[in-house]
């Protein structure tokens, strides 16, 4: 449904409390555990676009709906730059791909009607890249069912305009709905100046009805929790819930061209060892330019108290492999290769040995790989580490 004018005018007052920044901060970490780095999101049921405006400060590029063509109107005027329209999220066509989807705010909840939540499924799977990720804020049945909703009223205020929102929904819970009819009141300096009445009709989900929607469109459930704590299980206490689905691929290396594209790995390698060359191979094999950055004597200085080799003997012997195109040495001073990711712009980083997930990677690592396009891998040559080159001089020295 699209919501009124008069809804849309004084949304953004209803809803001044909402924390939109914390939420792109959760967002943000949602996004930090795709390999695939993510810059370009849609927004599904966009609103008045505040969420958009704060990704877009952060460096995303993001594209708009909102099937209410005044809450666009208001988004469009918060930012010209982002592109905003008006359109169904279940029955949409951008002719364009996307590394996350996401739907804020309950926005789905709107969708009432399976065949409508089956669509929007498949217009999302339609719109995002393999590997993308889906994310979904909505209300969570268990919590709904545990704790039905009740009637209220709420004021909100700022420049003299004062709003009095009343709230009396009832639940149809055999169709998963709540109809909620809102008695509105506007005043100004006191003095009532308008009066209206809205209603809307929205749906209340379940962890597990969500989960087959998403299966049907070859989405994978990654995460369930209650809005916005991604660390935390979800419970009939909580009445929102966030969904984070990833559409399946075979392997983040599916349809991947490896013609002239270049791989990079990176590390101290003070002395190398057997785990190396195995992590150096099996990377080699991935794209046509195998490219290795050495860290700087200060960085294996801060991480072991002392270097073994200097960082010319390590390069110069690295040279020497014949899987390996081109050796990079940071500056001694250097402790992160954040600025090396940015200026040579691989297409993957390759880790291996026991960087097992996302985690191990840094912040500067996960923001210059999200700004140059690249795919970001672990476990590169085997997840177990065959050698430590902390445990061989350990034992040299014993």
């Amino acid at each position: 449904m699209g919501f009124n004018k008069k809804y849309a005018e004084y949304y953004d007052l209803f809803n001044q409390g909402k924390d939109y920044s914390k939420e792109c901060d959760f967002l943000e970490a949602v996004f930090k555990t795709s390999p695939m780095p993510i810059k370009k999101i849609l927004d599904l049921g966009c609103g008045t676009g505040l969420h958009d405006v704060e990704l877009l400060k952060r460096g995303y590029d993001v594209t708009g709906l909102d099937l209410s063509e005044e809450m666009v109107e208001i988004a469009k005027k918060r930012n010209p730059k982002i592109n905003f329209g008006v359109a169904d999220m279940s029955n949409f066509n951008l002719n364009e791909k996307f590394d996350a989807i996401i739907c804020m705010f309950s926005s789905i909840g709107y969708l009432t009607k399976n065949k409508q939540i089956e669509n929007f499924f498949r217009k999302v799977k339609d719109h995002l890249k393999e590997g993308g990720l889906l994310v979904i804020d909505c209300w969570s049945g268990l919590g709904v069912m545990h704790e039905l909703p009740t009637s209220r009223e709420k004021s909100f205020e700022i420049g003299g305009i004062k709003v009095i929102r009343k709230s009396f929904p009832t639940p149809e819970v055999q169709n998963h709905v709540s109809n909620v009819k809102f008695d509105i009141k506007v005043l100004k300096n006191g003095l009532l100046i308008d009066e209206y009445e809205e209603k809307h009709q929205v749906r209340f989900f379940f962890p597990q009805e969500l989960r087959k929607y998403m299966e049907d469109e070859s989405f994978e459930l990654i995460n369930i929790c209650p809005s916005y704590n991604l660390n935390e299980t979800l419970t009939e206490k909580d009445w929102n819930m966030v969904l984070v689905g990833k559409l399946k691929t075979d392997s983040p290396l599916e349809n991947y061209e490896k013609k002239n594209k270049i791989v990079m790995v990176s590390g101290g390698f003070d002395p190398l060892h057997l785990g190396h060359l195995i992590h150096f191979k099996e990377a080699k094999k991935l794209g046509d330019k195998l490219i290795v950055v050495i860290d700087g004597d200060s960085y294996v200085i801060n991480k072991k108290g002392k270097i073994f080799m200097p960082v010319e003997d390590r390069k110069a012997i690295i040279e020497e492999l014949k899987c390996v195109d081109e050796v990079i040495a940071l500056e001694k001073d250097k402790t992160n290769i954040s600025e090396a990711i940015l200026k040579i712009k691989p297409n993957i980083l390759a880790k291996g040995g026991d960087v097992i997930s996302l985690e191990k990677f840094s912040e500067e690592e996960i923001e210059a790989c999200r700004n140059v396009g690249c795919l970001m891998l672990f476990n590169v040559g085997g997840s177990e580490k065959i050698r430590s080159s902390s445990d061989l001089l350990k034992k040299w020295s014993e």
